[in-house]
């Protein structure tokens, strides 16, 4: 490395290359123009060629096939690190950017921020770097790229920039910036450059004053770029002595052309001399060929006839290939171009001076199609070829390939001709389509002859009518016939159509299965070019649900008139004027008639609004501004009679579009009951206000009750305990009659306590039952055991009564939640009453049955049993059904209350059924459900013999009213 200044400079071997390095830059367009260039490239050995074409990353760019067939040097693809080699043409790869240096290609990824465009000037800058004067830029038909500045360095560096000329360019926005910007050596079109192009390098000499500005350039770009190549010094000396020696030999060469003119004065000299010797040579020559002269007079006048005689047919056969639509070429065995026809250019692209040139030269306009390859193929085999192929702009050819033979029968080379078959193809796609549109038509398609016989139905009839076409060929539409249409709907449809006319109409025929369906049916004739009729066409639409859905608007519509007319409410429909009031009333309900007192005639002659009463006509302005800009509006308003009276009424209007004009319909109901029940309603919330402090009372005095009732218990339970203690002492006394008396009065007094215990009791349950204050204790239980250790308690003394106690149960155990004191409480309650009610020597039953879901408890006597008007009241409070004198049992009336309440509070039900004289029956029907352990068992454990004596108590209080 050496270094001058702030630019490195790195030695290369660049200036002892002794070829040229051409970057052609091209884009759209550019394809063309690429090999028209290397068409009329002369063949040279010291240049190579890197070809650039930046398209949208989506084309997949130029390949190598391409160019190789319009050229005989070597082309290839560029890859990274291939050298670069005279004779050579490099192809940029797609979405690449390429670079040189060193004689090597590099192969570089575009970035995301960059766009394939910049990849031209990116190559030319290093061409202008590694190349120097040997670097050139070819600039081709493109949209605007950004080639400016690679030019413009290898202007600088001495090298040369050639433009294709805008008449020949497609695009001409690259040519047109390098041409803006004073940067071309040549325009040209691209059948010139290659001619140009080795004429200056065979001459590519300059003189010393631009070899000087080249070197002022040559620095300015070194220090504008940093081009790390060889130091200034070394270099500027290195291009002197390269300039000397071409002084030199152009020196030498000079002084050979003046020693080549002294000798060519001299030959020229002694040819003079020479010539003066042939003349008489010359003159006897003459003398010969005029002799010849006139026998070739006498030959042609013999010939001249038969020349007219081609002439005449050589123009009638180049009028013919003039004017035939179809594309000939005629090539020989080696695949030359003799002839060609100007259609055969639609195809191919060849120009009358293509004529001698091969085949393979000339580019085509098919796809997938090698024109090169069949032709081959035909002259190798004698066989002909046909083949369809589509061309760039859309349009579709046959190509015949036949062997080209002479009179004698001798294959010259082949024939290529090419037919436009373009419109046959859209014909046929068209009836194609057609042909599809017929079958997969959502219609049925009937094509019958002259006499109606079916020759044609699409897919769409056999899927309507269940008959095959196999069936339906040869038959007549007669067979959809339904008894509907008479015979002469048929006879005035054949005379339409016979007529040339077409018949339109609805036809109500039958599937094959009978199920009826109705047809929109078009029936048109066909006829032939003679305009006689040859065919009929049938096309027919199911129109079921469409004369179903018309029935339906019809009788919605007889519905509609019948609900207008017997509606409640008062229907009103007016229309608005120009400037947006209301016009006069369209139509009218008769409701609305019968409520105002109008006929229907004076209604209509009037306007909404002139219905309403003078007290609230101020409402109406504010009434029909909300109505236009809302499109609705719901008020109450006074309508005043005929008769002047006032009547209250709620409207609701709506504005809707009825045939492209503005309408209100507005429903007027009459609120005078409702105002009347918005006063009721109103004297009834003020009663609610009362009924509501009322209950509030009772709440207090319920509340006052549970506390007497506490209060009265208390001097009860000091009673019992005195008489506890008195039952003691007396049992230490010596007995006599008085005691005896004395025990007696006693146990008179104690159940008398125990009386009026479950009397408090009781009391207390019901207020608290009342007060939303009675708690439940839900246990776990085996209701089998609870149930039997209550009968078992009370089996003793219900024995004593002279009764007897059974118990029975279907089911050994059965856990639910329930309350055992609150169950103990129902059943004891339940077995009080059958004690009560049933004569000694009677029974009683307790049972437990298991269903589904429920366990059932029934408790059932053989008692004095209730009568049938009373069981509906034996749950109610404070109700009895003995209220006689004589009864043999107390009672308040509120047990079996407290009774359905404990059942219901339990989850459960209730029930009696009772014959006089027989019996009664209570069933209690209790669901089977848990609860969780945590609430279950809070109930602590408590002694025996504790429980027994609160059972015994229990027992006592319970059976309490019944006398011993």
């Amino acid at each position: 490395m050496e270094q001058i200044g702030t630019c490195i400079l790195q030695k290369t071997n660049k200036d002892e290359k002794d070829f040229y390095v051409t970057g052609i830059g091209a884009s759209a367009g550019g394809v063309k123009a690429l090999t028209t260039f290397f068409d009329n490239m002369p063949q040279t050995k010291n240049m190579a060629f890197i070809i650039i074409q930046h398209l949208n990353p989506s084309h997949d760019g130029l390949t190598a096939d391409v160019i190789s067939r319009h050229t005989s040097m070597e082309v290839s693809q560029a890859a990274e690190g291939m050298v670069i080699e005279p004779n050579n043409v490099y192809i940029i790869p797609p979405n690449k950017y390429l670079r040189v240096e060193d004689n090597l290609l590099h192969v570089c990824q575009l970035e995301d921020d960059e766009k394939p465009r910049y990849s031209t000037d990116i190559l030319f800058k290093s061409l202008a770097k590694n190349y120097m004067d040997k670097s050139i830029a070819i600039i081709l038909s493109g949209a605007s790229g950004d080639e400016a500045m690679g030019c413009k360095v290898i202007k600088k560096l001495g090298g040369m920039v050639m433009v294709q000329d805008e008449i020949t360019a497609k695009f001409t926005s690259m040519p047109h910036n390098i041409v803006m910007a004073e940067l071309f050596d040549f325009i040209l079109p691209p059948e010139s450059m290659g001619k140009q192009l080795v004429n200056y390098v065979k001459n590519s000499t300059e003189t010393d004053m631009v070899k000087e500005q080249s070197y002022n350039n040559i620095i300015e770009v070194i220090e504008g770029e940093e081009i790390e190549s060889i130091s200034i010094a070394k270099r500027i000396d290195k291009r002197n002595k390269y300039l000397e020696m071409e002084l030199k030999q152009t020196r030498e060469a000079l002084q050979t052309t003046l020693e080549e003119v002294e000798t060519l004065k001299e030959e020229l000299q002694s040819t003079k001399e020479k010539l003066l010797a042939s003349n008489k040579e010359l003159q006897m020559t003459i003398e010969e060929f005029q002799s010849a002269k006139e026998e070739l007079i006498i030959v042609n006048q013999k010939y001249s006839k038969k020349i007219e005689e081609l002439t005449g047919i050589n123009n009638d056969i180049n009028n013919f290939l003039s004017s035939t639509n179809i594309g000939t070429m005629l090539l020989d065995n080696s695949l030359t171009i003799k002839r060609f026809t100007p259609s055969i250019q639609e195809t191919i692209n060849v120009m009358y001076f293509d004529i001698g040139r091969p085949i393979n030269h000339i580019s085509h306009n098919l796809k997938n199609i090698n024109v090169v390859k069949e032709s081959q193929r035909v002259l190798d085999t004698l066989t002909p070829i046909t083949r369809e192929s589509q061309s760039l702009d859309g349009r579709w050819y046959v190509l015949r390939f036949l062997p080209y033979k002479t009179s004698e029968n001798l294959v010259k080379g082949i024939t290529i001709t090419s037919v436009d078959i373009t419109e046959l193809k859209k014909a046929t796609e068209g009836l194609k389509k057609l042909s599809q549109a017929i079958e997969q038509s959502s219609n049925v398609v009937i094509i019958t002859d002259t006499l109606g016989n079916i020759e044609y139905v699409n897919e769409n009839f056999t899927r309507k009518t269940g008959y095959t076409k196999e069936e339906i060929i040869g038959k007549t539409p007669k067979i959809l016939k339904s008894n509907t249409n008479n015979d002469s709907f048929y006879d005035s449809l054949l005379k339409t159509i016979e007529t040339g006319e077409v018949w339109v109409g609805d036809v109500y025929n039958l599937t094959k299965r009978g199920e009826s369906f109705w047809e929109y049916t078009t029936i048109s004739p066909v006829r032939n070019e003679d305009g006689k009729i040859t065919n009929y066409v049938a096309i027919k639409e199911d129109v079921t649900k469409q004369k179903e859905i018309v029935q339906a608007i019809k009788n919605s519509e007889k519905k509609f008139r019948l609900l207008f007319n017997k509606a409640n409410d008062a229907i009103f429909l007016y229309g608005f004027n120009a400037k947006g009031t209301p016009n006069k009333i369209i139509e009218v309900n008769d409701i609305a008639c019968e409520i105002l007192g109008y006929s229907r005639g004076e209604l209509k002659d009037m306007s909404h609004f002139d219905l309403v009463s003078e007290k609230s006509i101020i409402d109406i302005p504010n009434i029909q501004k909300n109505l236009l800009n809302d499109g609705y509006v719901t008020y109450e308003i006074d309508y005043i009679s005929k008769n002047g009276d006032i009547i209250p009424v709620e409207v609701n209007s709506h504005v809707f579009m009825m045939m492209d004009k503005k309408v209100v319909l507005s429903i007027a109901r009459d609120v005078s009951m409702r105002r009347k029940n918005q006063e009721l309603q109103y004297k009834l919330e003020e009663e609610e206000k009362l009924l509501k402090e009322s209950l509030e009372y009772d709440r207090i005095k319920t509340e006052f009750f549970s506390n007497l009732s506490h209060e009265l218990r208390t001097p009860i339970n000091v009673v019992f305990g005195t008489l506890q203690i008195l039952e003691l002492t007396m049992d230490n006394v010596t007995e006599d009659s008085n005691t005896n008396k004395a025990s007696r009065h006693l146990k008179i007094l104690r159940q008398n306590c125990y009386r009026l215990m479950r009397l408090v009791n009781n009391l207390i349950d019901i207020t608290k039952i009342d007060a939303g204050f009675f708690e439940m204790s839900l246990q776990n239980c085996n209701i089998v055991n609870v149930v039997e250790d209550i009968a078992l308690s009370v089996a003793e003394y219900i024995e004593n009564k002279s009764l007897s106690l059974i118990f029975d149960t279907d089911v050994e155990e059965k856990v639910l939640a329930c309350d055992p004191n609150q169950i103990e409480r129902i059943l004891l309650n339940l077995l009080s009453n059958s004690v009560k009610f049933t004569e000694p020597g009677g029974q009683i039953m307790v049972e437990l049955k298991e269903k589904e879901e429920s366990i059932l408890l029934n408790v059932e006597d053989t008692g004095i049993g209730i009568p049938k008007d009373k069981l509906n009241i034996i749950f109610d409070r404070f109700r009895q059904v003995d209220k006689s004198l004589t009864r043999n049992h107390e009672g308040s009336g509120i047990g079996l209350s407290i009774v359905k309440s404990l059942v219901d509070m339990n989850g459960g039900k209730i029930d009696v059924k009772s014959k006089e004289g027989i019996g009664t029956k209570f069933t209690v029907e209790l669901p089977i459900k848990t609860v969780d352990e945590e609430i279950s068992n809070h109930m602590l454990p408590i002694d025996s013999e504790e429980i027994k004596h609160k059972n015994i108590e229990r027992i006592n209080i319970e059976f309490s009213d019944i006398y011993s």
